[in-house]
């Protein structure tokens, strides 16, 4: 993944002396908020009971999931609980593994996955370490991949013969672009 790449050399040039502006990879300006730093010495230095270190249930603690679920509840109220309930979320430790989750869940080894060409470099390569195939979709002149450039992409595959999409990886706001969807 080219960000890391690029991390790497411009840590080694610092640390050569260099003065390095760090614009390649999105890490926070600021520390862990007061209360969330308190939480984490508090679970490190507690007792067995009072830890929280150690292995916990494989989709993430049960008290956060139910908060999420009450959240998503009173966001987006109408929608069926059963759809947004506790049992229906995962934790991870980052996107990259939601990821990987939902990716193996929506498609198969061989399928191919339209994605926009300038699209977040770690879709590809979860996308090609499962065995799927790419469909670099050229963006907009906005840096935007809409129905007009899919519509594009299904019409160059059918007249060359390729393969059918069997699936879209498509994000708002896009990163890298920030390019926004409208509803």
């Amino acid at each position: 993944f080219k960000v890391m790449d690029v991390l790497r050399r411009a840590n080694q040039l610092e640390t050569e002396g260099r003065t390095i502006y760090h614009c390649e990879v999105g890490q926070p300006e600021t520390g862990a908020p007061a209360l969330v730093a308190q939480a984490a010495i508090s679970a490190l230095n507690g007792s067995p009971d009072e830890s929280r270190m150690g292995y916990t249930d494989a989709f993430g603690l049960m008290p956060l999931r139910e908060n999420i679920s009450k959240y998503y509840a009173a966001k987006y109220a109408g929608v069926p609980v059963d759809r947004i309930g506790a049992e229906r979320i995962v934790i991870t430790t980052g996107s990259s593994g939601g990821f990987l989750l939902a990716f193996t869940a929506c498609f198969d080894a061989g399928d191919v996955i339209a994605i926009a060409s300038s699209g977040y470099p770690c879709y590809r390569n979860i996308l090609q370490a499962l065995g799927c195939q790419l469909a670099n979709v050229p963006v907009s002149k906005e840096f935007k991949l809409t129905a007009v450039e899919l519509r594009e992409e299904i019409q160059r595959r059918k007249e060359d013969g390729q393969p059918s999409l069997k699936g879209l990886i498509l994000s708002s706001p896009s990163n890298p672009t920030g390019a926004m969807l409208s509803p």
